[in-house]
């Protein structure tokens, strides 16, 4: 008992707690008193990861004896083997994806409208001085002439194109309004040459018009019954027309003018790709400009010119009678069966077209060969408009019945978003720098983001035609029954 401390004494049993007295001695005598059994104390243990994490659940005098991770005074914690490296190396990365995840959702969520308009900028170059935007007052021109209803128009700045129900064509000046020609088609003759060396000369019934293009002094026509016919303006001589058998024939929906390539779209949802060729006394001419049907060297179709308009007025007085004497062929040079339903809507932009129809797909073909690039799926209805960005090229996008507008990559023909803009129809779409605006048959004008396609604002617009036209890349006019709209994205202002 007495090694114990125990004393009998009153009948109590005291404990007295051990002292403990400290002594230095060497390492090498410290090595041969340690038992062998006994084994290495490892760097790293699961309580001290524990005490590490939560300190105040263990007390401070065992977690410094037993975690060489807890330092003295607060310092950092330096990872040094395996497994402290491999925690840390977790841990950085879970911190950084809910870093990432948070700015997503900030970014999809709480942008502000005017952030694709910032976003554009880093692309534009700054402009030495401040550009303004001035909105001056005009009188519109008023043009009367036709006794039917104008059934199509077409302009490049210079004339106005106009064909009635009746079929007669009317060529404008775009400045003062004037009449320069009329061309009535109800007497339409075509001469063909004979391998003996005779002139047949042919009678062509007449057609209603269905389509216009205007491009370089030649005025294209699309007719009911399948014809193609190319008029030169403003003479209102008929340089060639194309009409294959009865049985071939459809209706052209749509025709295109690119330089020397005539597109056509017809009612069967077939493509046919035309050539021009403009020969004078036998022998063909190549005018080496982007058009083989170029009749003079002043471009009469530039608007602005407005002091060199007698000098162009006295040009084409000699080119026209130059050109009564040249004849234009137009010839086949390839048939692609595009869709199996009507084509409803046709873009052509350099050595690309972009077709839509009512079989719900979507079609890329080049136009140097004349085969199809991609096949565009998305739309749930029968496509009604699309367009080709102008500002971007390779970016174009399209509207179906159901109300779905779909952005494509036309260079890959991927699907960059879609969105189901309207509750009716999507009747027209308009592309700028930051925007695409779209009017639909539920009488609503959406202005999306063309990055992401988040809605920017809407506005209510009753009674409005199908039509949409960017004035500027900031101003957009649209049309309601006698009055004109313009649209700085933020308002709308009514010009009677």
């Amino acid at each position: 008992m007495k090694q114990y401390n125990i004393s009998l004494s009153g009948h109590y049993v005291t404990l007295l707690p051990t002292i403990r007295l400290s002594h230095a001695i060497a390492p090498e005598l410290a090595t041969l008193l340690r038992n062998p059994q006994e084994q290495l104390q490892q760097n790293f243990q699961w309580k001290a990861l524990a005490a590490a994490l939560d300190p105040l659940d263990f007390n401070d005098d065992d977690v410094r004896r037993e975690s060489p991770m807890v330092m003295a005074e607060g310092l950092p914690l330096v990872p040094k083997s395996p497994m402290e490296i491999f925690f840390a190396i977790l841990l950085c990365c879970i911190s950084i994806f809910v870093l990432c995840y948070t700015m997503v959702v900030f970014y999809r969520c709480i942008c502000t409208r005017n952030y694709a308009e910032w976003r554009s900028s880093w692309h534009e170059s700054e402009a030495p001085y401040k550009q303004t935007e001035q909105i001056l007052e005009g009188v519109p021109t008023q043009i009367a002439g036709h006794k039917h209803r104008i059934e199509c128009l077409v302009s490049d700045g210079a004339y106005i194109i106009s064909c009635c129900l009746k079929g007669q064509i009317r060529v404008w000046d775009a400045r003062s309004g004037e009449q320069l020609t009329s061309i009535s088609r109800s007497d339409i003759q075509i001469s063909q040459q004979r391998p003996d060396g005779q002139t047949l000369v042919r009678k062509l019934a007449v057609s209603p018009v269905w389509c216009l293009d205007y491009f370089d002094n030649l005025i294209a026509v699309g007719c009911a019954n399948g014809r193609v016919e190319l008029w030169e303006s403003p003479a209102g001589l008929l340089k060639c027309a194309y009409q294959e058998d009865a049985k071939r024939n459809q209706g052209i929906t749509h025709i295109h003018l690119n330089g020397d390539r005539v597109i056509v779209a017809r009612l069967n949802g077939r493509l046919d790709f035309y050539r021009l060729e403009t020969y004078y006394k036998g022998k063909q001419i190549d005018w080496g400009f982007t058009s083989a049907y170029r009749r003079t060297h002043v471009r009469t179709g530039s608007t602005g010119s407005l002091g060199l308009m007698m000098q162009q007025q006295r040009c084409q007085q000699e080119a026209s009678q130059k050109t009564t004497k040249e004849e234009m062929k137009i010839t086949l040079e390839g048939v692609r069966l595009a869709h199996q339903q009507p084509i409803t809507c046709m873009q052509v932009v350099n050595d690309m077209v972009f077709t839509g129809s009512q079989d719900h797909t979507l079609k890329v073909y080049c136009l140097n060969k004349s085969d199809v690039e991609y096949t565009l799926h998305g739309h749930c209805g029968p496509v009604t408009c699309l367009f080709v960005d102008r500002w971007q090229p390779g970016t174009g996008g399209s509207g179906s019945q159901d109300g779905l507008l779909c952005v494509w990559d036309l260079f890959t023909g991927a699907c960059m978003y879609n969105i189901q803009a309207h509750d009716g129809a999507v009747s027209c779409l308009a592309c700028a720098p930051s925007y695409v605006i779209s009017l639909g048959t539920d009488e609503r004008i959406c202005v999306w983001e063309r990055f992401q396609g988040n809605l920017l604002t809407t506005i209510n617009i009753s009674n409005a035609y199908s039509s949409l036209l960017m004035l500027t890349p900031s101003l957009l006019v649209t049309s309601k029954w006698v009055r004109l709209i313009l649209m700085p994205y933020r308002g709308a202002v009514n010009i009677n």
